[in-house]
């Protein structure tokens, strides 16, 4: 199975690569949405029911999230990208699996929205638990998660009133936070991918994820609990409808609330300044490849605020020999052959980009 996931993960970066080309972040939302949700397989046997599933995102505002769009974009800075993955660990992660479920299971009267708890709980620690192989994943790129947010207390308390509603209205909320997390997650894949290659591919975490026995196997399982639940006339169509919409709404808030707190801690974007720009014109931006690479070999902490300005030995302590290793490193991130006599003129972090952008 772990090859067929590791295909899957590969198939899915080059398909996105091949038809968002040129495209805005929001349209390579949009074809993640139709790739991941409206494209799929019918989950329910009810036309309803998977009606719902493939178009209840559609005019909630969530697809073309700000988040979404600048993390496809490439407009978040490295440290940017370690907020975004601390407060989204804390309420898509450890929230959801170590907060809503537990509580949810505990709470629930119902034998078969608890036995669908419990399995989703199961799979949640399958082959160990999601949240921590993240967790790893996270601090494999030099991040710490820190201590839960705000945005993400906030979250939780929201997942938890929509799984402690009414039947139907839990369903419906479940099934949103499953749909939506298999857009979500290969969206976040897809962005990470793009600077941070193997790291991302080679991750449990995204292979889980991203296969067939991912999310879409639990939103076929919350469809097959809701069919047993309106048999009974436990719940109503309606019930499950607003259920799901609130979901989205919450994960579109909760989106929302990340990307507002990046940016007022954050530049988006780490500029070169003006001479830089002007001598590699259309390198406006560091790469976070090389501002990860910097951090990494340089021993800098993963929140340090590194600038185009920065004297490499003098203000970061990356002395010749730490030099060569960042060399080695960027031409095989890039690559690219770096010019010797170039490099020995590089006494800036931006002007060492400005070498790597123009090689």
């Amino acid at each position: 199975m772990l090859d067929t996931q590791d295909s899957l993960t590969k198939m899915l970066y080059a398909n996105y690569l091949t038809n968002t080309a040129g495209k805005s972040g929001t349209d390579s939302a949009e074809w993640f949405y139709q790739t991941r949700i409206s494209g799929r397989k019918d989950a329910s046997t009810l036309d309803w029911l998977n009606h719902l599933l493939k178009t209840g995102m559609i005019g909630l505002g969530h697809i073309s999230n700000e988040m979404y769009r600048d993390l496809l974009d490439g407009h978040l800075s490295h440290q940017g990208f370690g907020h975004f993955l601390s407060e989204y660990y804390w309420g898509s992660g450890y929230g959801f699996q170590r907060i809503v479920l537990p509580a949810t299971v505990k709470n629930a009267t119902n034998e078969i929205w608890r036995a669908y708890i419990k399995s989703i709980i199961h799979e949640e620690n399958t082959p160990e638990s999601h949240c921590g192989l993240f967790k790893v994943f996270i601090e494999s790129l030099g991040f710490e998660v820190g201590e839960m947010p705000q945005s993400a207390e906030d979250f939780n308390k929201k997942m938890l009133a929509g799984y402690g509603a009414s039947l139907g209205h839990s369903l419906g909320y479940a099934l949103a936070i499953e749909t939506e997390a298999d857009f979500q997650i290969a969206l976040v894949f897809a962005a990470l991918k793009t600077y941070y290659k193997d790291k991302v591919e080679n991750t449990d975490y995204f292979r889980i994820h991203i296969s067939e026995y991912g999310e879409e196997l639990h939103a076929q399982e919350t469809c097959m609990a809701i069919e047993q639940l309106l048999a009974q006339n436990l719940c109503t169509k309606t019930e499950i409808e607003q259920g799901f919409k609130r979901a989205i709404v919450d994960t579109r808030d909760y989106m929302s609330a990340i990307h507002k707190n990046i940016s007022s801690v954050h530049s988006t974007t780490i500029d070169i300044d003006n001479n830089e720009t002007s001598k590699n014109p259309g390198h406006s931006t560091m790469d976070p490849r090389f501002i990860n690479t910097l951090i990494k070999i340089g021993e800098l902490k993963s929140d340090f605020q590194l600038t185009a300005d920065l004297r490499l030995q003098e203000d970061i302590g990356i002395d010749s020999l730490k030099l060569i290793d960042i060399v080695l490193q960027l031409e095989d991130e890039f690559g690219i052959n770096l010019s010797e006599d170039a490099l020995a003129q590089a006494s800036t972090v931006g002007e060492l980009w400005g070498e790597v952008a123009a090689a």
